[in-house]
């Protein structure tokens, strides 16, 4: 909307402009008397014939004097220098008042500072600056610089505890600042973004005057208006939350505010942010609206307040519900959020479901993957899996809420309303994301009993997918939609098929790095490397991918295999390649190529003296001649542009290269020869191209551009044999690899060098690496260090015997990096044993690398050998334990919610103390966060650490603090109210949250192991669950949510939760003495987001579609025939467990002889299925454990009870109803209502045999516990680790406010008190309804009829002309129907100009712009009206001043 007052201007022309000269520099010599100098300065500044030029020079030597003085006031007060700074304030240059509110920024360090400025009516001046926005950029930039020191003055007043109950920053500055943040967008003011962010600094600072003078909606409209940058609008959403988390904000907001209204773009059809949009803008207006709520409701849904607040609404159902709207494009924006929200990727919109589906395939790559950047190692770190997969991912913990919160919306019943429907587009996107979500829910494992618990029901706690599966399969149903829910069942099956899908690695050079470690492994194994060429040609089938991402190349399958080559069958082969028969090496077959070289080297790479033998007159001699002599430097080679690949950096010439060198490496006679040939040639090459370039550190583009660059590839090829080493060492190649390891050659080569080996034990290649982790340059060391990293992934044979001791020796490197990588790296390998042993035998010194390193020295503190030595050696546990009790508690919570806020936010912590993040397009991608140590919760991983915490009495006093910290916060909230909310009070409020939180983490730690959870009684995780369910502040419900999910890490303490209400679901982590290896079924997402799009092994829709392909009876008796038996539906045998008769052991039952003996699920005994009778045999249940599913899923069943149910809870198998063999392609009938769901669909006859009656009927049903044995206890409690996730059997518990106890019964800011007025203030009267200021004459309804009656002269006259200014001044803060205002002052203006130059009066009309809230086109209307005042009266103010200080 552009500005009625945008032609009104009454300024000279020429006025505001810049001199035409060149500022004058003025000689400041500081060895002057301070005095003398600061006289000089402002006698010039005082003095109105002086020239504005030499103004700005010495307003600069001011500047200078203030930073380099120490005594730099002299006998000047800060007061004074205010004062004779005051001319330069309203000089007709803006370079002159730049230079003023520069030196005023100076002069501003604490809060009398900024009394003293408002005392003198400076910050008139300066918001005068602010808001007329004529080419005046300079001045207002400086005035933003003011304004945030004065924010950086109240911080830092806050911190100090100085700060009392009085208002610091001055409200005139902040109506400004709110005012052009409200229509600075409108009026495209060029500092609105920067207002903004001063807004949001505002919101913690004074929450108070923000919301007193309609910030909140300022901040509503401004997170509407962001549609480009979403930092900006999250800080906004985030602002907001910051208020809604304490009932003490929360409740000045309880009128006015609600976060719905950011959902209007696509719950109102109708929904304009600006009203007079053209008709040709309105769609470029929609897109843009779209754009900023997509942002916000991400932003707000990220974060507890928001996502708990919007919950107590109805605001998320409305959202879901505008899937089932006529308006396609609001369809296909709220699909876009929901893909987003969830961590998908979107489809492309299209009619072919093959093409939308191809869209969301694992296409990986990031600009971080260059070789500038970090290479093979940002790709390993994207694709292998992190060792700290075994540690609670707090990550997946949101995920599983906010699973549930969608689902209770009925996210899955308009998901299937879409894919039932007749638009296409829509059906195929749908159906796409329904896939993705029950993926994501198998991967969660979010299981549960209660039927309105829905995270465990994802699919069927609504009957959405069964009423789909029912019209597929209903003979009632029409034969359109019977056809519809059949092509909707099928896609389901596509997507589940398609996610199972891996993504596919970059590089070739990532792929060379996991054939290297799988030839390294099979050579240390003995064992024949023939698989190598299947590794090589397979097309990335899910389950071959357990050691990393399938390799690239794919062998022709046209092409025939041959496995013993005769002389007729090789020259066929060689033919193929078109290598002899063609010169173009474009036209020959590369693919054939490789089929062929691979076929050969992969035959013979363990038999080495079965080399095969190639002679001089051989076609195939002919042919590897051939093959060298385009790969020798200056052939055809060398002189490829890799820029033609685009992304993709597998070319699939470098690949045939690495395959002819590894080729030769096997063959004897003439073939090695030429390959030595080779690499004496390319060795040459390499060195005079580093002596040319000086190290790379010339320019170089030509070469790195090319494949040239790939030589050190091809070199590195053969290093994963000791043949191939031997053949380099001859070659000299490691002699050229050492020389460049040193710190004058660039870190490019270096990454090149070392991306391109293999480290194993002992090997030339591992002295290397060693030499440029000592000789390198900065980058190269870091780049060497974080390399190692991806060894630790991807398990290089031996590294636990080399790399450890290299990454303690890094711990000192002087390049603060590389230690903290190497700190970060060794962190990561404690989640191993075998590693933490070898950690705890070095024992490193990491205590210089501050509070990262005393987290590593608690991870060995979990171990008994670590412990000792930490307790009595080193006696460090004491001095550790008092340091956090201390601080350290307090420190742990501001550390995990950083790591929180870097993968769910755009947050992203800063190099320095201070230092700012540059603004950047890339989207951020959510990466997992592992739990990170804590000492208490390393202690208890052992007896004697149990026994140190119940000796310094740890739990008790950990309680009594938490206690007194919700006390002393409860009484905080109920002694504020709107009056008495302030800085203080807000810092109170943090502190205590600080503690309550500290105190939460620190307790459940102590309950994350078996043994530490006994020291916890009851009472005191009922005080966490009462805090999930009922805090009133709801960041700590958040807190309380992820500690829960600590404690259901145990058998024990997922039993104890699900007696006080809270259902856990467990992911097991086998540990098989040389580490963890995570062998469970639904295992968590992977390191990094982009594996949520593979799928679980066990999540797969062959149930659905059999439902469309067969009819009721006969998927019940396929399904019979495979698992054997299914649940009973509530019946008692349904707590039984079945596995599959072919692996079952066959162990006789002494009661009955039966050798069916099944395992319980309460994990605890043995019974006969015949029988019943239990047996306690430890060494049976270690074989039924190893062959059972490890997914373990906590159910309830209170209808019936079974036989020997212990104090444990009821654990059932989660492959009971399928067989063993088919685990990985089963779906979710695994719960007693998904059972009942099957029945229902299906139509099982009553006079069909049911599956309860195969089970035996003769159990015994009391419920008496049974004894279990401490052997079996032992393997339950050391055999067995997990990962879960704890949520309520009614999610609402935690989502809902504790009845009777709202954040504000009574509204702070009450109806009656608002003023009919917008922008009017609510602490005081408006200056329109006071007696002062209204006009005798105010019955007037115009100017007209005033001046009819205005007196002629005299002070009467002036008198009334005053009040009748400030009264049409005063009713322009109303938002509408104040044209008629305007246009009295205008004729005021025009008939009495004299008035609107008077000082005075402009000091009312300052007063009334510092207290009351206008729109930013009238404040800049009022400031033109009084652009011509005269200022003498300061300039001689300034001048008595200065006559004081002479001599």
């Amino acid at each position: 909307m552009s500005s009625r007052y945008g032609q009104l201007s009454f300024r000279k022309t020429g006025r505001r402009l810049r001199a035409g000269t060149v500022p004058e520099a003025v000689q400041l010599d500081l060895t002057v008397n301070t005095h003398d100098l600061l006289l000089t300065i402002f006698k010039n500044i005082a003095s109105e014939t002086k020239g504005n030029n030499q103004n700005l020079g010495h307003l600069n030597n001011l500047i200078l004097i203030l930073c380099n003085c120490e005594d730099y006031f002299g006998q000047f007060s800060i007061e004074d220098i205010m004062i004779c700074l005051k001319p330069a304030l309203v000089s007709d240059v803006k370079e002159v008042k730049a230079g003023c509110i520069r030196a005023l920024r100076y002069l501003v360090n604490d809060a009398q500072s900024i009394k003293l400025l408002k005392k003198h009516h400076l910050d008139s001046f300066i918001v005068k600056c602010l808001d007329i926005s004529h080419f005046n950029e300079v001045e207002r930039i400086q005035c933003l610089r003011l304004i945030r020191k004065i924010l950086q003055v109240a911080r830092n007043e806050r911190h100090s505890g100085s700060a009392t109950d009085e208002l610091i920053i001055p409200k005139s500055f902040a109506l400004c600042v709110m005012s052009i943040s409200a229509d600075g967008a409108t009026e495209r003011d060029r500092v609105y973004r920067t207002c903004l962010a001063i807004l949001c600094e505002l919101v913690v600072l004074e929450p108070l005057l923000v919301i007193e003078n309609g910030g909140i909606l300022i901040l509503l409209r401004g997170i509407l208006e962001c549609h480009m940058y979403r930092r900006i609008n999250e800080a906004l959403c985030i602002s907001l939350g910051l208020l809604l988390n304490h009932p003490a904000s929360r409740g000045l907001l309880s009128l006015e505010f609600n976060f719905s209204g950011i959902f209007a773009p696509y719950t109102d059809i109708m929904y304009r942010l600006h009203a007079d949009i053209e008709e040709s803008q309105i769609k470029e207006e929609k897109d843009m609206r779209f754009s900023a709520s997509k942002m916000a409701i991400i932003s707000v849904l990220r974060s507890w307040s928001g996502l708990l607040h919007l919950c107590q609404t109805s605001a998320l159902k409305s959202f879901v519900d505008t899937l089932l709207t006529p308006d396609v494009g609001i369809k296909k924006a709220t699909m876009s959020v929901l893909f987003e929200l969830f961590c998908m990727n979107e489809p492309a919109s299209s009619n072919d479901f093959s093409e939308s589906l191809a869209s969301i395939g694992p296409k990986v790559y990031h600009e971080g993957w260059q070789l500038n950047n970090d290479f093979v190692v940002g790709e390993g770190k994207w694709f292998l899996h992190s060792l700290c997969n075994e540690r609670l991912n707090l990550t997946n913990c949101y995920m599983a809420v906010l699973l549930a919160i969608f689902v209770e919306s009925q996210i899955t019943e308009r998901m299937v309303d879409i894919m039932m429907s007749s638009d296409e587009e829509m059906a195929i996107s749908a159906s796409i994301f329904l896939g993705g979500l029950l993926n994501l829910c198998c991967k969660l494992q979010t299981v549960s009993h209660n039927t309105n618990n829905l995270p465990g029901h994802v699919g069927f706690s609504k009957e959405s997918l069964p009423d789909l599966m029912h019209k597929a399969i209903s003979q009632s149903t029409t034969r359109a939609e019977k056809l519809q829910a059949g092509i909707a069942i099928n896609r389901l099956q596509k997507v589940h098929e398609f996610l199972k899908n891996p993504p596919t690695s970059h590089s070739v050079y990532f792929d060379e790095l996991m054939l290297r470690i799988k030839a390294s492994k099979a050579v240390s194994n003995n064992l024949d490397q023939s698989f190598l060429h299947s590794s090589i040609s397979r097309n990335g089938s899910s389950s071959d991918w357990e050691d990393g991402p399938p390799l690239l190349l794919r062998r022709n399958r046209s092409l025939p295999i041959v496995r013993s080559f005769s002389s007729e069958q090789t020259v066929s082969r060689i033919k193929e390649t078109k290598v002899l028969s063609e010169k173009d090496f474009k036209i020959w077959n590369w693919e054939a190529i490789a089929s062929y070289l691979v076929e050969g080297w992969t035959k013979k790479a363990t038999v080495l003296k079965e080399a095969r033998f190639i002679g001089s007159d051989d076609t195939e001699f002919q042919f590897v001649r051939r093959l060298v002599q385009f790969f020798t430097p200056g052939g055809e080679f060398s002189e490829l542009d890799r820029a033609k690949n685009g992304d993709n950096d597998k070319d699939p010439h470098v690949q045939c290269g690495c395959h002819l060198v590894r080729f030769l490496s096997h063959t004897a006679g003439e073939g090695l020869k030429v390959l030595y040939g080779l690499l004496e040639t390319v060795i040459e090459y390499l060195t005079k191209l580093v002596k040319d370039t000086d190290g790379l550190n010339k320019a170089t583009s030509n070469y790195m551009s090319s494949c040239a660059r790939e030589y050190y590839l091809l070199l590195g090829s053969i290093s994963m044999w000791d043949r191939g080493n031997k053949i380099l060492e001859r070659c000299k190649v490691y002699e050229f690899f050492n020389a460049q390891a040193n710190d004058k050659v660039h870190e490019s080569l270096l990454k090149l060098i070392i991306s391109s080996l293999s480290y194993a034990s002992d090997s030339p290649s591992c002295r290397f690496l060693e030499n440029t982790l000592i000789h390198g340059n900065d980058a190269a060391r870091l780049y060497a260090t974080s390399y190692m990293r991806v060894l630790l992934r991807a398990d290089m044979r031996g590294f636990i015997s080399w790399g450890v001791n290299l990454l303690v020796t890094q711990l000192y490197d002087p390049y603060h990096s590389v230690a903290g990588e190497a700190l970060e790296i060794l962190a990561e390998a404690c989640s191993r044993r075998d590693y933490l042993d070898k950690i705890v035998e070095a024992r490193p010194s990491v205590l210089h690398l501050g509070e990262k390193g005393a987290l590593l020295v608690c991870r060995l503190a979990s171990h008994p050998v670590g412990f000792e030595y930490l307790l009595n050696g080193a006696g460090y546990l004491h001095k550790e334990m008092a340091r956090w009790w201390e601080s350290a508690n307090d420190r742990y919570v501001t550390l995990v919610e950083e790591m929180l806020n870097r993968s769910l936010t755009c947050f992203e912590k800063p190099n320095q103390q201070g230092g700012f993040v540059r603004r950047s397009g890339i989207k951020k991608i959510v990466q997992p966060v592992h739990l990170p140590s804590h000492l208490y919760g390393e202690l208890c991983q052992h007896q004697k650490g149990c026994d140190l915490l119940r000796e310094n009495d740890v739990v008790p006093r950990l309680l009594r603090n938490l206690q007194s910290a919700l006390a002393a916060d409860e009484g905080i909230a109920k002694g504020i109210d709107g009056s008495s909310f302030s800085v203080l009070s807000y810092e109170r409020i943090c502190a205590q949250l600080l503690k309550i939180k500290g105190c939460l983490w620190a307790l459940c730690h102590v309950g994350s192991s078996v043994i530490g959870l006994r020291l916890i009684d009851s009472d005191a995780l009922q005080t966490v669950i009462d805090l999930a369910e009922r805090s009133p502040v709801y960041s700590v419900r958040g807190t309380c949510f992820y500690c829960l999910s600590i404690i259901s890490q145990t058998v024990p303490g997922a039993e104890r939760l699900k007696t006080l209400g809270w259902q856990s679901t467990l992911r097991k982590v086998w540990d098989d003495g040389a580490g963890t290896a995570d062998t469970a079924v639904s295992s968590e997402p992977a390191e990094t987001p982009n594996e949520s799009r593979q799928s679980s092994e066990e999540s797969s829709l062959s149930a659905m579609s059999s439902f469309s392909q067969h009819t009721p009876s006969d998927s019940i008796s396929r399904t019979q025939s495979k698992s054997g038996a299914r649940f009973a539906v509530g019946g008692p045998e349904a707590n039984s467990v079945d596995t599959n008769p072919q692996k079952s052991l066959q162990d006789d039952c002494s009661e009955c002889e039966s050798t069916d003996v099944k395992i319980s699920r309460s994990w605890d005994i043995l019974f006969c299925r015949q029988c019943g009778s239990t047996r306690d045999e430890s060494d049976i249940l270690c074989k039924k454990l190893s062959l059972s599913c490890p997914a373990l899923i906590l159910i309830e069943n209170e209808s019936a009870p079974v036989a020997g149910l212990t104090s444990y809870s009821v654990y059932q198998n989660k492959c009971t109803d399928i067989a063993m063999q088919d685990i990985k392609e089963s779906w979710r009938f695994n719960r007693l209502e998904d059972i009942a769901a099957f029945k229902n669909i299906t139509g099982v006859r009553p006079g069909r045999k049911s599956v309860s009656d195969n089970l035996p009927m003769n159990s015994n049903r009391d419920n008496r516990p049974s004894e279990v044995s401490e052997s079996v206890q032992r393997i339950i409690e050391n055999s067995m680790a997990f990962v879960g996730i704890a949520v309520p059997s009614d999610i609402k518990r935690i989502l809902q406010p504790k009845p009777g106890n709202q954040p504000s019964d009574a509204p702070l800011l009450h109806l009656s008190e608002r003023p009919h007025k917008r922008f009017y203030s609510k602490s005081g009267k408006c200056f329109a309804e006071s007696e002062e200021a209204r006009s005798p004459n105010a019955a007037h309804a115009t100017a007209a009829d005033f001046l009819e009656d205005i007196p002629e002269s005299g002070s009467v006259r002036d008198d009334a002309l005053s009040r009748e200014i400030l009264r049409l001044i005063t009713s322009l803060g109303n938002s509408f129907g104040n044209r008629s205002d305007e246009t009295g002052l205008l004729i005021l203006k025009e008939k009495f100009p004299a008035s609107f130059k008077s000082l005075a009066l402009y000091y009312d009309v300052s007063e009334i712009l510092s207290n009351y809230s206008f729109r930013l086109t009238a404040r800049r209307f009022i400031q033109e009206l009084f652009h011509d005042v005269a200022f003498k009266e300061l300039f001689a103010e300034a001048q008595d001043v200065l006559k004081r200080y002479e001599y």
